[in-house]
């Protein structure tokens, strides 16, 4: 017994001590274990709600992803539109330059438009001016033409008639049957009436400028006319018995020339044999001593057109005033002048303007 006791004391303090120091260390871990044990146990009880807040988390980071989308696509959009309204600004302004540069070319085109309009229109009036000379000079040496080939003491001659015709015909004094007969006429009468008629009608178409369908040539009592289609020649020679039907056919073709001048001057022929009495009709109505009454719309009335030579709307005063004698010029050259056709007087042109 004793030495069992010797044996429990027989380390020493400084063992003892270490063996103190040993059970305190092991005691204070194990309280630790103990306490790191409980924390794991708590932490191991709040894994659920660690859960919720991981996914909160990540649901707060996919919005927050998604708000910088967007907070990116507005940034671009108001990038873009910052840059579409600084290209509008361009726009309108250089729009505005435009409207600008376009707004003095128009000033200058309208005062250019003026300025021709004022050209155009003084233009407008020298051509008027001439075409007025123009269709006075010509009626004036026309209504000269009536007065050379229709003098009105002629119709002494109905007095002295050796022929039955009754629309009895006269160009200077000489009678012209409508159907020339070898018993009743003088063929020297007829010939020179003839020549006449062709020297009238060849004045006639070189004062207006006129084409005649069938060209006719005066050589006298040797005058001919040409077929334009064939391009024969019928002479108006009525002496030589075997030229008389050729007479006729030149007769008619001098019939048609009258008639084509009388339709485009608009005027109907209703007796186309009758050539001077349709020739002298057309004078009268060029020179304003007629009224002829238009059954349909009168031709171009253009200068170059015969039909500008006969006036419109006729007073019967005016008429009247027409068939009266010619007053003389107020210069010096004589009654047939034509010098004088712009400064003559009223009575001798009818100054009605065609519509």
């Amino acid at each position: 017994m004793s030495e069992r006791v010797n044996n429990l004391f027989s380390c020493s303090f400084e063992d003892w001590k270490r063996l103190k120091q040993l059970l305190d260390a092991c005691s204070s871990a194990k309280n630790r274990c103990n306490e790191v044990q409980t924390a794991i146990q708590q932490l191991i009880s709040e894994i659920p709600c660690t859960s919720e807040c991981v996914s909160q988390v990540q649901n707060k980071e996919i919005l927050l992803r998604v708000n910088k989308t967007k907070l990116e696509e507005t940034r671009n959009h108001r990038r873009v539109l910052l840059h579409l309204r600084l290209r509008e600004d361009d726009s309108v302004q250089e729009s505005g330059n435009k409207r600008k540069l376009l707004n003095t070319r128009l000033e200058d085109m309208n005062a250019a438009i003026i300025r021709n309009s004022e050209k155009i229109k003084d233009v407008l009036d020298d051509l008027r001016k001439f075409k007025n000379e123009l269709i006075y000079r010509r009626r004036f040496m026309l209504d000269d033409l009536y007065m050379v080939y229709f003098v009105d003491d002629c119709y002494m001659r109905y007095f002295k008639k050796k022929c039955n015709c009754i629309k009895y015909d006269l160009i200077y004094g000489l009678h012209l049957p409508s159907v020339p007969e070898k018993n009743e006429h003088s063929d020297n009468e007829i010939c020179a009436s003839i020549s006449h008629l062709v020297n009238l009608l060849i004045c006639v178409s070189k004062i207006c400028d006129y084409p005649l369908k069938y060209p006719v040539i005066f050589k006298g009592s040797s005058s001919s006319i040409i077929k334009r289609s064939t391009g024969d020649i019928f002479e108006f020679q009525l002496l030589i018995l075997k030229n008389r039907t050729k007479f006729v056919e030149a007769l008619r073709f001098l019939s048609e020339n009258i008639v084509q001048f009388r339709a485009d001057c608009g005027l109907r022929t209703t007796e186309p044999e009758r050539i001077i009495p349709n020739l002298r009709e057309t004078l009268l109505s060029c020179v304003g001593r007629y009224a002829p009454s238009f059954d349909f719309i009168r031709p171009n009335m253009e200068f170059r057109s015969v039909a500008s030579l006969i006036p419109l709307n006729l007073n019967p005063s005016n008429i009247r005033n027409m068939k009266a004698t010619p007053p003389k010029p107020r210069n010096e050259f004589s009654a047939t002048s034509i010098l004088d056709v712009v400064t003559a007087s009223p009575s001798n042109f009818i100054t009605a303007r065609a519509k």
